[in-house]
This record gives C-alpha cells, sequence and structure tokens, in this order.
C-alpha cells in the first residue's frame, strides 16, 4: 500500500499460479491453483517500468486508487496483467502504458469498475485499453474508457473466448457468463 515504483523490470509483481497445458495444447500460467490470497493493492504509483506496472495472479484480490503510467516498451506488455480470481478492480488510473492498459486475461468471479482507462497502446500505435479475453464470471461497470489503440488500429475493450496471440488459449478455460453495463467510451480524448 502506498508504494512508487519506477524503472524495473516489472514493477509489483505478484506470482503465484501453476504451469500447465491450456486448451489446444499451449503453455500457460493456470489460475486453478493459487499460491497467493487475500491481498489489498492499493494507493501505489507504478509508473515508468520497462515491463509491466504490475502482474498480479492472485486469489481474492482488492485493486484500488493505483496510479499506473508510462509502463512497458513493446507489445504484449504495458499496464498490469491480472490474471486472478474473485477480484475487486476499482478507482484505478491506468494511462499511457505501451500496449496493454488493464489484462485481464483469463481473471475469473471479479469485477471492474469506476477505473480511468487511456491512452495505452499509443506510443507504438497499436494496442487494448482493457484486455477480457477468456474471462469467466467477469463483471465490467462503469469504466471511463478512450484514446486506447494509437495509429494502427487496437481496441477500447477486446473481449474473447480465447486469450492467445495464436492456435491454443494461454488461460485454463474459455471465456463464458462476462457482463458488461455502462461502459463509457470517451472519444477524442487527449494525453493525460
Amino acid at each position: 500500500i502506498g508504494n512508487d515504483i519506477s524503472a524495473s523490470g516489472t514493477g509489483l509483481y505478484v506470482g503465484g499460479s501453476d504451469l500447465g497445458p491450456g486448451i489446444g495444447g499451449a503453455l500457460i500460467w493456470s489460475n486453478s491453483q493459487y499460491r497467493n490470497a487475500d491481498f489489498i493493492i492499493a494507493d501505489n504509483n507504478l509508473h515508468n517500468n520497462t515491463t509491466y506496472g504490475c502482474v498480479l495472479q492472485i486469489k481474492g484480490m482488492t485493486m484500488t486508487g493505483n496510479y499506473i503510467v508510462r509502463n512497458g516498451t513493446g507489445t504484449s506488455i504495458g499496464g498490469c496483467a491480472i490474471s486472478s480470481s474473485s477480484f475487486a478492480i476499482t478507482g484505478n488510473v491506468v494511462n499511457s502504458n505501451s500496449y496493454f492498459g488493464l489484462d485481464i486475461g483469463f481473471g475469473n468471479f471479479g469485477t471492474v469498475v469506476g477505473n480511468s482507462i487511456f491512452n495505452n497502446g499509443n506510443g507504438i500505435g497499436t494496442g487494448i485499453g482493457l484486455n477480457l479475453g477468456a474471462t469467466v464470471g467477469v463483471t465490467v461497470g462503469k469504466n471511463d474508457v478512450g484514446g486506447n489503440g494509437g495509429a494502427s488500429g487496437g481496441y477500447e475493450v477486446y473481449a474473447s473466448a480465447l486469450d492467445a496471440s495464436g492456435p491454443g488459449n494461454y488461460g485454463p478455460f474459455v471465456g463464458d457468463a462476462l457482463t458488461i453495463d455502462g461502459l463509457n467510451i470517451v472519444i477524442g480524448y487527449g494525453q493525460m
């Protein structure tokens, strides 16, 4: 709580999922056997890290009030990768990261509400503000999202049954029961 973390590889890393086979045989980080439980990630300033601002693999997590900006240097990295279960992600500012803003690929049974997710992927010309690939039982509520993706294209919000860049799936299951209600996509949002 209340840390300022910058200029490292990954700003805040709470790993602990077991490695196992995913759908299609791709090697994945399984979220069926977490080693970390019941964390509060709050009021941190995670900025200018070379890969992710944070990587969180936790069962039972509250993530609130964090400022996650200018992380990552290329594709498939950036703001925060959250492959967690039973989570609440609220009130975070996620801005100007290299590719992803919030990457919740194969997260399950959580809520994402009240976050500001802007201008991710603009440095490399493509990106995703909020990735929801292969999520199960996730509810996305009133978040402000805009300006993500850059000149070459990208997505404000990306949701698919699988979460992978090729055949197979990085997650242990196919996405299901995703609810998106009250999302605010802001057009023409400038740099913060």
